[in-house]
């Protein structure tokens, strides 16, 4: 069983890295085709500010350029600001730009100053803009609304560092653009698609698990079904042979007959498996040292069982076969665990608004890495286990008793602490 639980985890650790290296291949090719087109709109749009330089300079010759112009109405994508100034520094209501200004009585020499532009003040700052994205609010005849808009596409542009100087003559102008829709929906591409993938996968891991379960179901069902009916028939012929041997005053006769009801018991046990259990008010502490009795008549002085609240009455609705059931796996296990000689503490609390049962063993405890499997159906350390008493015990306490079956760390022993929870009445 153990060899199956670790070719499932390979085949785990397969799909994920096979995953790992999909996700990589398309986020490595979705990034070089990014920075493909993103290199070929900045070649764009130089070539659109030379068309821009060469129609204005031409304009004046009264000499337009087809070509230029054609190059600059083609550009319906890239989104464009134009200013005066260069931005040195932006924020939400500011813009601090740097200005050239003519010194007067020097030659007409050129010099730089720094100036802050309000940004209600934007209409003087900005001469143009283009294939800039808005919204119904950014398209209302407010000034305020307008000013806002202009100065968030601003601020990406800054942000993004996308500036080209332009010359015409003795004037410096500067051409603001950012990247356009297209581009910026593929570089979420990748995140998309690993978002949609992953539902994917995680829709159809509970279909999967679902159908599974659904299956394992059945078969448990069918399993335990088959499982009483075929006790049952010898066990027929069983209990009148014991009645003979009681008439003959036969000194085994009362122990057979009690290994006799007892194999009644776990018939009755497999035949309520998959139908909805009765539940009663019983007494937990009645129960738990009626099983606690049997194992130690079994098991003579080698099996000490340590009891804490068990002479107290604890009633709790619950299906008195099925828990007994359930009580006697866990200390079947913990038997198991310490080869037949130990102790196996038993400690019964009872909260405002739960049970807890701590049944803990003086065994070896569980190896590293295998807390979440032991309540796996099929998996078992033992050479001869099949690997479905812990998983019919969780399932019976979760499934039918709506309570919970836990592995507890305990530093006071080595051994495995197991917790069951039922809801106080």
């Amino acid at each position: 069983m153990k060899i199956n639980y670790k070719r499932k985890k390979i085949w785990k650790s397969l799909i994920i890295v096979f995953g790992i290296i999909i996700f990589s291949l398309s986020l490595f090719y979705t990034n070089d085709l990014v920075n493909k087109i993103e290199l070929e709109e900045n070649k764009k749009m130089d070539l659109w500010v030379k068309s821009q330089k060469e129609l204005i300079e031409n304009e004046i010759a009264f000499d337009i350029n087809p070509l230029a112009m054609n190059i600059i109405q083609n550009n319906s994508t890239i989104p464009i600001i134009w200013t005066q100034d260069s931005i040195i520094s932006i924020n939400k209501n500011f813009i601090v730009v740097k200005k050239d200004s003519i010194v007067e009585n020097s030659n007409l020499f050129k010099q730089e100053f720094i100036d802050t532009i309000n940004k209600n003040e934007l209409n003087n700052f900005i001469i143009s803009s283009r294939n800039l994205h808005h919204s119904k609010k950014d398209l209302e005849d407010v000034s305020e609304h307008v000013n806002s808009f202009f100065m968030k596409h601003l601020n990406i542009m800054f942000q993004q560092e996308k500036i080209i100087e332009i010359s015409f003559l003795e004037e410096k102008q500067y051409m603001y653009y950012k990247d356009s829709l297209l581009l910026n929906k593929l570089r979420y591409y990748p995140a998309l698609q690993l978002l949609v993938i992953s539902i994917f996968i995680f829709i159809s891991y509970i279909a999967f698990s679902y159908s599974r379960k659904a299956e394992q179901n059945k078969v448990w069902v069918g399993m335990s079904k088959e499982t009483a009916h075929q006790i049952g028939t010898p066990l027929s012929s069983l209990m009148g042979h014991v009645e003979i041997l009681k008439s003959e005053n036969n000194a085994f006769a009362d122990q057979i007959s009690e290994d006799v009801k007892k194999l009644e018991i776990i018939a009755n046990r497999f035949s309520k498996i998959g139908a909805s259990p009765e539940l009663k008010e019983e007494d937990i502490s009645n129960i738990i040292k009626k099983v606690t009795k049997y194992y130690e008549s079994r098991f003579e002085n080698k099996i000490k069982f340590k009891t804490s609240n068990i002479n107290k009455e604890i009633y709790c609705k619950l299906n008195k076969t099925l828990f007994a059931w359930v009580i006697e796996n866990i200390i079947k296990n913990g038997i198991d665990a310490m080869k037949g000689q130990g102790d196996i503490i038993i400690d019964i609390q009872k909260e405002k608004k739960q049970i807890l049962i701590n049944i803990i063993d003086s065994g070896p405890g569980l190896e590293k890495g295998i807390n979440s499997k032991i309540f796996e159906p099929g998996y078992t350390t033992k050479r001869r286990g099949w690997g479905l008493g812990l998983s019919l015990a969780k399932r019976i306490i979760e499934d039918y008793h709506k309570g919970k079956l836990q592995i507890k760390t305990n530093k006071l022993t080595t051994g495995l602490h197991l917790c069951v929870i039922l809801k106080s009445i």
